[in-house]
């Protein structure tokens, strides 16, 4: 790719792991490792973003293709996946874009950091997705710019000496400066990717290749108006599929579990709600029906018989009279002539009276 300008590269895989039905997948990222030569730098062996490894991020909302997402077949995720998915043979590929030798990052805390692929080894970077350490599917790639920039490492060099002994897919009369990239993979597998440039370096260099190489250059010129024409659509479509961001996506992640859990406490208290009201209305039911059972019993219990009038003139009679304070005459007029015995008080008693008895 070109060192001062944006390029767009096929890169493709081979050997990683696939995991059917699985969540996440692979990350496919251009940037830099402070161990290219070893692993210090994978997540599975306790590297962190921004300190051990570091890589071009991609806008979340406008993604113009600087991150491939390769997701697992049948994964929940696999909607996200603007690199296709890790066939069940462990291959993959897709277009990644380049900004060229010179890209911001950011470390977790957002602070800002400016690398130089020109002083220090950049490349393809592949990582599990989602949060997913996966050894298996970590892997650096050493990637060469146009006019040998960015060649720090041994192998590095190599591959800028020799670009076209390394890109065996290439065509024939394409330049060095669009030379392939040599990837490397997990243990016992390999990749290998092919570039389309799209910038021919400082004007300098341009006119130096005029001077030297103006036929190749035609050429090669002739070559990208042809492949623009018949892959340009397919390539503006990829570069307006979304975009990855690990960190955007775990934090969408967390978004999502903590709505869940709100959903599910508001329902949770919709139902207790429900059930008390419910209980109030049952109670209130029994109350009404225990209220209506006493008036029932209370309108079948036997009444008494009404008083008569009679009654009051029995009660009157019954009475003794009372005793005079004074003895009338005839009691002594009585007692004088023989001591005889005096008649029993009368006692009447009325119809009623019967009447009442039978009623009790």
């Amino acid at each position: 790719p070109a060192a001062d300008a944006q390029s767009e590269i096929q890169v493709s895989g081979s050997g990683f792991q696939s995991v059917q039905g699985g969540f996440g997948g692979i990350y496919v990222l251009f940037g830099w490792v402070d161990d290219p030569n070893g692993g210090s730098w994978k997540p599975s062996a306790g590297g962190v973003t921004g300190e051990d490894y570091r890589y071009v991020y991609d806008d979340e909302t406008n993604p113009v293709g600087y991150q491939l997402f390769a997701a697992f077949p049948g994964g929940s995720t696999s909607y996200a996946a603007n690199g296709g998915e890790v066939a069940a043979d462990g291959t993959w590929s897709g277009t990644l874009r380049i900004p060229g030798a010179v890209f911001q990052t950011y470390d977790r805390d957002q602070n800002a950091t400016s690398v130089d692929c020109t002083t220090v080894q950049c490349g393809i970077i592949t990582i599990g997705a989602h949060g997913v350490k996966n050894t298996n599917n970590e892997s650096f790639t050493p990637l060469t710019f146009a006019g040998g920039a960015a060649a720090v490492a041994p192998q590095a060099e190599a591959s800028a000496q020799q670009p076209q002994a390394a890109a065996p897919a290439a065509p024939a009369e394409q330049p060095g400066d669009a030379a392939p990239v040599a990837t490397s993979a997990p243990v016992g597998t390999t990749t290998q990717s092919t570039t389309a440039s799209q910038g021919l370096g400082s004007v300098g260099d341009a006119l130096a290749w005029l001077v030297v190489l103006a036929p190749v250059l035609l050429l090669v010129g002739l070559t990208v108006v042809a492949l623009a024409v018949g892959i340009g659509a397919y390539l503006a479509a990829k570069s307006l599929l979304l975009g990855v961001n690990p960190a955007a996506l775990e934090k969408v992640r967390g978004q999502r579990e903590r709505k869940a859990l709100q959903e599910r406490e508001k329902q949770r208290r919709k139902t207790a709600a429900v059930r008390l009201s419910q209980e109030q209305r049952e109670a209130r039911a029994r109350r009404r029906l225990g209220a209506v059972g006493a008036q029932q019993a209370l309108s079948h219990v036997p009444a008494g018989p009404a008083p008569l009038e009679n009654d009051k003139l029995v009660d009157f009679f019954a009475m003794d009279a009372p005793s005079p304070r004074h003895p009338s005459p005839l009691d002594d007029a009585r007692g004088d002539a023989g001591g005889e015995e005096r008649d029993a008080p009368t006692l009447i008693l009325s119809s009623a009276a019967g009447r009442r008895e039978d009623a009790r």
